[in-house]
């Protein structure tokens, strides 16, 4: 009898496992079922909020550049805003002054003051920069020309400053403006740090310049003299002391022809048409 017992209680024992076993599978399930809701639930308000981030930027964008738009449109009509207004100006003063004679008279009166106050400043701005320049310069100048001998520094730089008072006296009476525009340029440029040669390369030029307008000699003819002063001009046309000592040898060169006689003359005036010395030279050369 006590060996039938257990077979009878078997089952029992078996049916409570199985439903053990039921009620883990429901459970795990569930816990499944729960965390896939909350995963579906995040995945949708992630997505939500990617639209608004791009709803909200869309029209943060649209403002922004709408307020640009405007700020472009609001100074190009400035301008004109400003026009406007100059305008208005205008023609208050035109009512104001009755005659048009007197009214022409007012605006170019304040014009030219504007224009003279602008000028006087610039002049002003501009002269105390080349002051500075032209000071800087002769101290370099002078040092390195004297780089031992302050006395002789000292001496220098009066010297220089002289210089400056004569560059800056202007054109002789007897000089036209294009050629003391030209000499001064030339000067200037040969002689950029020394103020003392350009004052003598100036006054050589100028020198020149009176002889040149002396003309011709009496033993050269007017047709001679044209001949010389185009060829001496474009040999030499920016150098007015070189052109000179061209026309004095020229002319030398035509008191020589006219004082002998040679069986090449007319060969080598064919040869040399524009330059009298190299006849001289071809006739005697030959």
């Amino acid at each position: 009898m006590n060996d039938q017992q257990p077979q009878q209680g078997q089952p029992k024992s078996d049916g409570r496992g199985l439903m053990k076993k039921v009620r883990n599978i429901i459970f795990v399930v569930g816990i499944l079922l729960v965390a896939l809701i909350i995963w579906a639930a995040t995945s949708s308000n992630e997505n939500m909020n990617s639209d608004v981030t791009k709803t909200v930027n869309k029209k943060t964008n649209t403002v922004a550049n709408t307020e640009v738009v405007n700020k472009v449109t609001n100074q190009n009509s400035e301008p004109e805003t400003d026009q406007q207004t100059n305008t208005a100006v205008v023609n208050e003063v035109v009512n104001q002054n009755s005659a048009p004679e007197a009214t022409n008279e007012n605006v170019n009166t304040i014009t030219n003051t504007a224009v003279e106050d602008t000028y006087t400043e610039t002049t002003t701005n501009t002269t105390a920069v080349e002051t500075t320049s032209n000071d800087a310069i002769i101290s370099e100048h002078c040092k390195r020309e004297w780089p031992s001998d302050a006395d002789m520094e000292e001496y220098c730089i009066g010297e220089q400053n002289d210089a400056l008072v004569v560059l800056n006296q202007g054109k002789p009476s007897y000089v036209t403006d294009a050629q003391y525009a030209i000499y001064k340029e030339e000067c200037k440029r040969e002689w950029p740090l020394d103020f003392s040669m350009q004052a003598y390369c100036e006054e050589t030029q100028s020198d020149a310049i009176v002889t040149l307008n002396e003309g011709n000699p009496s033993y050269v003819t007017d047709d001679e003299f044209l001949v010389i002063e185009d060829y001496c001009n474009s040999e030499w046309p920016l150098d007015f002391s070189m052109e000179e000592y061209c026309q004095e040898t020229q002319f030398e060169a035509v008191n020589t022809l006219h004082t002998t006689e040679s069986s090449f003359r007319g060969e080598c005036a064919d040869t040399w048409p524009e330059d009298f010395g190299m006849r001289v030279y071809c006739e005697e050369n030959s």
